[in-house]
């Protein structure tokens, strides 16, 4: 199974200039009093993108300045971003670089072993007509898109199309970058309320982990040919596979959705049955960890959405699929059934003891 290595390097490697943007992670706050204390000095629980730092962080896989923050808002340059780029995603680097690659990267340079390895692979290329890489300036989220769907495109996932909605400033992207971003989009690796995807801003430490966190989820889920999960009933669900599953020895406890999975049964060729101990409620999500790894499937309940609706009418129980409104019809007609045996009891009472 495919082991992925982001380790976002110290001082000397990623000391960027700071984003004057919008605060994306609260660095005043002081955490240390909760609980749970600081995911780093300058990160605390609940902030954005918090989630997806403190699980890079967990796994190995992230680490921060040698003073212990994690400086979020600092934007990242495209040196640092060739860096990660072979950490995170398996791309040998060469230990040694016998020739100048670009003629502002010498073979002695700093970053030159990462950016042949990144160039190589076709995962990065240079600017301006490809006459310079230019190690040291700002990473825009547009380059960041076309960066990232390569690296999809070169593990061979199919480019997700028809989810997420419609980038609403596509325009305001080169078109080189275009179908990227739409592609980013639609596997969900970025996410905006608005329907914007801001292509010429800067992108922070904090956004690149949170995509490559994402980046990591879509091939890890691939590998594994997960395709879709639906909910049975608010405890049991169907995870469905694009492949032939029956000859894998599955482990319940691979398996996390929320609570304890109490059972996992192959109920066909392509998809499992889990069962937890959980009960998904009205507006609450889930999403599927395997082997203590995030997957991009993931589930939320909503009213108008009832796989089954199990109803006891005098004993007999009855599984009835429908929506929030059938729901409502049947608990009405069950109240008024149940009403109605009390009174036919009490009635059947009163003449006996006649």
């Amino acid at each position: 199974m495919r082991k992925n290595f982001l380790v976002l390097s110290l001082a000397g490697a990623l000391g960027a200039a700071a984003y004057s943007g919008p605060s994306e992670v609260n660095a005043t706050y002081d955490c240390h009093h909760d609980i749970m204390g600081p995911i780093f000095e300058d990160v605390c629980h609940g902030t954005t993108h918090s989630s997806e730092i403190r699980e890079m962080r967990d796994r190995g896989i992230l680490t921060g300045y040698s003073d212990g923050n994690f400086h979020p808002n600092e934007t990242i340059i495209r040196g640092q971003v060739a860096t990660l780029m072979t950490r995170a995603f398996d791309i040998p680097v060469p230990d040694t670089v016998s020739e100048d690659l670009y003629p502002d990267v010498s073979s002695s340079h700093h970053y030159a072993p990462v950016v042949k390895a990144v160039t190589d692979a076709g995962i990065m290329t240079g600017r301006e007509g490809n006459s310079v890489f230019d190690t040291g300036v700002t990473l825009h989220r547009q380059q960041m898109a076309s960066i990232l769907m390569r690296v999809l495109d070169m593990n061979d996932v199919e480019r997700a199309e028809g989810n997420g909605g419609q980038v609403t400033d596509l325009d305001d992207a080169l078109a080189v970058h275009q179908d990227n971003i739409q592609a980013l989009q639609a596997h969900g690796i970025t996410q905006t309320t608005d329907g914007t995807f801001r292509p010429m801003e800067p992108v922070s430490r904090s956004q690149m982990a949170t995509f490559i966190e994402r980046t990591l989820a879509v091939l890890y889920t691939d590998e594994l040919g997960l395709q879709s999960m639906e909910m049975v009933d608010p405890y049991t669900f169907n995870i469905h596979f694009n492949r032939d599953i029956r000859d894998v020895e599955w482990d319940a406890d691979d398996f996390r959705l929320r609570g304890n999975t109490e059972h996992l049964e192959v109920i066909d060729d392509q998809t499992l049955q889990i069962r937890t101990d959980y009960r998904l409620n009205y507006g609450q999500a889930l999403v599927l960890y395997y082997q203590d790894q995030r997957t991009t499937l993931s589930y939320e309940r909503e009213r108008s959405d009832i796989r089954n609706v199990n109803v006891d009418i005098n004993g007999a129980r009855v599984d009835v699929s429908g929506n929030s409104q059938l729901t409502l019809m049947i608990q009405v007609f069950t109240l008024f059934w149940k009403v109605l045996m009390v009174l036919r009891k009490v009635q059947k009472k009163g003449l006996d003891c006649k």
